[in-house]
């Protein structure tokens, strides 16, 4: 196959202590400006300057401009120096080439100096040197073969290639029939309860023995933690502290988030799904949270997320320390071709679905944060009391839930409980009116 490498260069870039620092560029004659990769401009710890403008490359995308500043590029193969200023971005592109592969005995590159001599080997970019520096360090010499090898430029920081390459890749694959058997275990449509683990079957075990309906109708569930949860929990409030500082400082540069974040919050409290924690226990766990924006929405722009998933002291999170649950999800198709058989449908939601079921009081350790809604405040300690968005249990804990008040309420709405345990995906059902009035 056919591939394009890219001219690429080996070049030293002085910092702010007066040292040099080895870097990758990318030499760009297309670009009409300069970059260097965030952790880049770190590295050399030069003093920037504001830029507040954006970046455009192909497909009119934007990228914020992080600042500007001025550098000193240094060949590695001669007296040659350059000052250019570089505009700071995040990222700059994928590693180059896409793929390492074998240098090549090109015959025609064994007497030269080579900008990167390790031009096969895929590497990150630190440097995106544009068409005002590629002006001033080329030099006249060039050496071209056939089309299938680059081209080979003299410049100031040594010999660039680029052009097209003919490599060839051999691909071993080692299949893992278990894998693959899984895989269309998990795809097939067939009845999921005849293939059920047995971390699965527990989990419904402990729902169905020790899950509770309070007479307001709602159900108290408990997380489906691993034995060893306890032993294997580290330490995680150090850490949720931290994270919210610097929420809060994003928050305070953007105040139509932070009323949103704070009325979402507020609604939490008010409604009970979460409460102030007076109890320090010794073993708990303090989940991070930020924020999702949903311009399209029609409910809830901003939704706050709960992370589950961040890791405690020990390198291991609460979801690593919980079990799933069986996977009660009905196939989408299934559900829309069972709905579309029939002259008139409806959908309905199940408006907050996860929060409308309680965790029980023992495992609201498991999911606590910080939270204050003004700087000028204390920090305070909440536990969570809902089943909550970013635990690793919640849609099966959801899900369980739902066909639980399907069998409890069957006999007085049995139309409404076929709905549930067939018609359901996540929290929308899609159902009809029945036949006999069609």
């Amino acid at each position: 196959m056919t591939d394009v490498l890219l001219a690429t260069a080996q070049v030293n870039v002085l910092a702010a202590d007066g040292t040099y620092k080895t870097m990758r560029a990318l030499i760009d004659q297309g670009s009409q400006t300069s970059i260097i990769s965030e952790n880049a401009a770190q590295q050399l710890g030069i003093p920037r300057q504001r830029c507040k403008g954006v970046i455009f490359g192909i497909g009119a995308k934007e990228n914020t401009c992080k600042g500007v500043i001025t550098i000193t590029v240094a060949s590695l193969h001669n007296d040659f120096t350059m000052n250019t200023d570089v505009f700071i971005m995040r990222n700059l592109i994928k590693k180059l080439p896409n793929q390492s592969f074998s240098k090549p005995s090109w015959q025609y590159l064994d007497n030269i100096q080579l900008a990167d001599p390790d031009f096969n080997r895929s590497r990150p970019v630190d440097l995106l040197l544009g068409a005002d520096v590629y002006s001033q360090i080329m030099l006249h010499g060039i050496i071209k073969q056939d089309q299938s090898q680059p081209i080979a430029q003299q410049t100031q920081l040594g010999w660039i290639l680029c052009g097209n390459i003919k490599s060839y890749y051999c691909n071993v694959i080692l299949n893992n029939y278990d894998d693959i058997q899984k895989f269309w275990e998990i795809e097939d449509l067939t009845d999921k309860n005849n293939n059920q683990s047995t971390e699965d079957l527990y989990c419904i075990q402990q729902y169905q023995t020790e899950t509770k309906r309070q007479p307001d109708g709602r159900y108290v569930v408990r997380l489906p933690m691993k034995p060893d949860a306890d032993e294997k929990l580290g330490e995680s409030k150090s850490k949720a502290i931290a994270q919210f500082y610097q929420l809060e400082k994003k928050l305070c540069k953007n105040n139509q988030i932070a009323i949103g974040y704070k009325q979402f919050m507020n609604e939490y409290f008010n409604l009970g799904h979460m409460k102030i924690s007076h109890n320090n226990q010794e073993i708990e766990c303090f989940l991070p949270h930020h924020c999702v924006v949903r311009s399209e929405s029609t409910t809830t722009a901003i939704r706050v997320v709960f992370n589950g998933s961040a890791k405690t002291a020990t390198g291991l999170s609460v979801n690593d320390l919980m079990y799933s649950g069986p996977n009660l999800q009905h196939d989408l198709l299934s559900v829309i071709i069972k709905w579309r058989q029939y002259k008139i449908g409806y959908v309905a939601d199940a408006e907050k679905m996860y929060r409308q079921i309680l965790i029980n009081e023992d495992d609201q350790r498991y999911q606590k944060i910080i939270w204050r809604d003004s700087p000028n405040k204390p920090l305070q300690e909440f536990q969570l009391t809902t089943v909550t968005y970013g635990t690793k249990a919640a849609p099966f804990l959801a899900l369980m839930t739902m066909q639980q008040l399907a069998k409890d309420e069957a006999h007085r709405y049995p139309e409404a409980a076929k709905a549930l345990q067939n018609n359901l995906y996540k929290d929308d059902s899609t159902t009809r009116r029945p036949k006999t009035h069609v």
